[in-house]
């Protein structure tokens, strides 16, 4: 049978497109359609060309982050790789059908942390890049991980341990401009090229490191057919980004080694880049005093990422802030704020988060900024119907398996064809 036994959608009045797919076992799944930014702005220009696809990789997810309203569901079971990419066909065939620019982007940023099912977004990854089937470029493909481990990021990306385990073949057409687009459709533009780094910043780095090329990087590159890499930092504090993620087992510095050595392991060096975001929640971690911690954290990983011949100047690390998105409360699931609603660690209950006001965001960002840290703020799309990033989850209940911890692919093979 197939993946995919029926396709619903709404539409948010910015033109976002939430795709609600039922799968062949009646399991429910969200993916969003992102189209293009208007015109105007400072936007990278390839934000504005082609739209993004939003996709999931489990349903429900097991990780738990406060502010999410998949991590409320609890998981109920990894995608395949082809129910993953049945969300992209579903997603190509809605552009086409409603008139929208063609699908281009590809994020890992929907249901589901995509390291708890490594296997099948890896084999995903394989066939979205593989000229021969949907020949997305590898730089328009994003994996973001909340990174349960610190090798979280080596089995996302199939390098260090996993290489040679994800079976990625051929290298995809297209993305060596090295840009992508996030969740919230903003271009990032982190390319690479050959003019030397100018930022007061990236040269302190280029001290640090050293500018000289290492061997094997005169002439052409060795292939690296992972996808761009995205982690959901935070918070660099290690209680306070506990309390977001009351999952976490390792601390933020070892996941900043596990992220580290697993860019250092990719064979390009021109793709030693990734995206930090930071969800910024009024109150909580939107002050001065965090970004700082965040400039401080980052000095390693933008060591890990440095190129001498990366065109732009900067340092390969770009922390990418996202406004909260409210999640909608629903009773039945608990989502009422207790009399005490403050938790030990000061985090106030989930239904009382709030966004921060465009002051304290510009204040969070100007203080990054001013040590030198490239920073972008992700626009908001489809928040309006429960479309943006943190608001995914669907309301169908499906019996849950508690007595198994969920394993790397471990629902078996994809059960049809896209």
């Amino acid at each position: 049978g197939a993946a995919v036994d029926e396709t619903r959608s709404t539409r948010a009045a910015d033109g976002t497109l939430k795709l609600l797919l039922v799968l062949a076992d009646g399991s429910e799944v969200e993916s969003v359609l992102i189209p293009p930014l208007p015109a105007g702005g400072k936007r990278a220009p390839s934000a504005r060309a082609k739209c993004t696809i939003c996709v999931s990789s489990q349903v429900g997810c097991r990780q738990g982050c406060r502010f999410c309203a998949t991590g409320r569901m609890g998981l109920l079971r990894n995608l395949s790789a082809a129910e993953i990419l049945a969300q992209v066909a579903a997603a190509r065939r809605a552009a086409a059908k409603l008139g929208m620019p063609a699908v281009a982007n590809v994020v890992f940023m929907g249901m589901g942390e995509p390291a708890d099912n490594a296997e099948n977004v890896r084999a995903a990854v394989a066939c979205l890049v593989d000229p021969k089937r949907f020949n997305f470029g590898r730089d328009r493909v994003t994996v973001s991980t909340v990174a349960p481990t610190p090798a979280a990021f080596a089995d996302v990306l199939g390098v260090g341990r996993g290489a040679g385990q994800n079976g990625q073949g051929g290298g995809g057409g297209g993305g060596e401009d090295g840009s992508v687009v996030d969740g919230g459709g903003e271009g990032i533009d982190i390319g690479g090229g050959v003019e030397a780094p100018t930022s007061p910043r990236v040269l302190a780095v280029a001290g640090t490191v050293g500018t000289d090329l290492p061997p094997g990087r005169r002439g052409s590159p060795p292939v690296d057919p992972s996808p761009a890499l995205a982690w959901s930092l935070h918070a660099a504090d290690e209680e306070l980004r506990r309390g977001l993620v009351p999952t976490a087992r390792h601390s933020p510095r070892a996941l900043r080694d596990g992220l580290c050595a697993a860019l250092r392991a990719r064979p390009d060096p021109r793709r030693r880049r990734v995206v930090l975001e930071v969800a910024l929640i009024a109150g909580v971690n939107d002050e001065p005093r965090h970004a700082e911690q965040i400039a401080d954290f980052i000095a390693p990983i933008e060591q890990a990422c440095f190129d001498p011949r990366r065109q732009s100047g900067r340092s390969g690390v770009l922390v990418n802030l996202i406004p909260y998105n409210p999640t909608y409360n629903r009773p039945d699931d608990g989502d009422v704020a207790p009399p005490d609603a403050r938790l030990a660690n000061g985090i106030p209950h989930f239904s009382l988060f709030e966004r921060p006001s465009w002051g304290r965001i510009d204040a969070f960002q100007d203080a990054l900024r001013a040590r030198g840290v490239w920073v972008s703020v992700r626009a908001s799309r489809g928040d309006g119907d429960a479309s943006a990033c943190g608001q995914l989850a669907t309301n169908k209940a499906v019996a849950r398996d508690r007595s198994a911890e969920p394993t790397p692919g471990g629902f078996g093979p994809a059960r049809g064809r896209i």
